[in-house]
């Protein structure tokens, strides 16, 4: 990689001395002083590089499948929702296995971090590698950041700097155990995204897993939740949106039933035909005789 992009210069800071194909499936979000990195095509080529290091604070965390990392010489199973933390200079790799795993991996420089993590004691814990549960307070801060990169809007500034203090205070208080207690109300803001995203993409073949990374939660916990705020499982809340949206295909346009069930994203037209009649007591056909 060369050094003439500022970006390319920010992301050496972060990570070391990569080069483009070493991100080439890695989606990046640059702050001044934290940079998320999320493979999401496919294995990071720098990650699996053996007893690899960075320059930077380094913690990450799975929210799609177990991941192995290599640490201080031994491997070790890093279940989804579990932090790995490491600190500059530490060689630590992951292990490769048959299964692509989605992982959020966040590194904060080093005068950055040392200046936040001052507030905190004792100052050795932040000296060796750790691994520990993530929390929600962590992972929303994160979510916030990666959002407000992302959108640049009005404001930007003065808001990433904000952002980027909470974030290394959410991982200080995890790492050292501190409780921050999360309103309930995030958890409401995580399923209303997904919703959103499931009203524009609900023609599309949506899995729980791919709706539970919109809000990098793993699919298990994003169930619960999911379940929790509307009442539906994430998969049964996209059959019923599909079923509304349907019945006004099918009362407002003169499209066939396949077609109607091909652009509202059923499988085939006998899955159509048995949803809407669970949906609404009557085959699509009767539904579009009401009219």
């Amino acid at each position: 990689m060369t050094t003439d992009n500022p970006d390319e210069k920010l992301i050496r800071s972060f990570v070391g001395d990569v080069t483009l194909d070493d991100l080439s499936n890695v989606e990046i979000f640059l702050g001044r002083n934290i940079g998320i990195f999320i493979p999401s095509t496919g294995h990071c080529p720098y990650s699996t590089k053996k007893n690899h290091t960075h320059p930077s604070y380094s913690f990450s965390y799975s929210f799609d499948r177990e991941v192995t990392v290599e640490v201080g010489g031994t491997e070790r199973i890093s279940p989804v929702g579990e932090v790995f933390y490491v600190p500059p200079s530490f060689p630590h790799h992951e292990v490769t296995g048959e299964l692509f795993t989605r992982f959020v991996a966040i590194l904060m420089l080093p005068a950055f971090f040392e200046r936040h993590a001052a507030e905190y004691q004792p100052a050795s814990k932040t000296g060796s590698f750790a691994f520990f549960p993530v929390s929600d307070a962590l992972r929303s801060a994160a979510r916030d950041l990666m959002l407000e990169i992302t959108e640049k809007k009005e404001g930007y500034g003065p808001l990433l700097d904000a952002l980027e203090i909470r974030l290394v205070h959410a991982f200080l208080r995890n790492l050292y155990g501190i409780e921050m207690n999360t309103h309930p109300l995030s958890g409401r803001i995580d399923v209303d995204r997904v919703i959103e995203y499931i009203n524009v993409n609900y023609a599309d073949p949506l899995s729980v897993e791919e709706m539970a990374s919109v809000v990098a939660l793993s699919p298990s916990h994003f169930s619960r939740l999911f379940k929790k705020e509307t009442g539906f499982s994430p998969q049964e809340y996209l059959i019923d949106t599909r079923c509304s949206h349907a019945k006004l295909m099918l009362l407002q346009t003169r499209k066939s039933l396949v077609e109607i069930a091909h652009d509202c994203g059923f499988a085939n037209s006998a899955h159509f035909s048995s949803s809407i009649k669970k949906r609404f007591g009557v085959t699509p056909s009767s539904l579009r005789r009401t009219v």
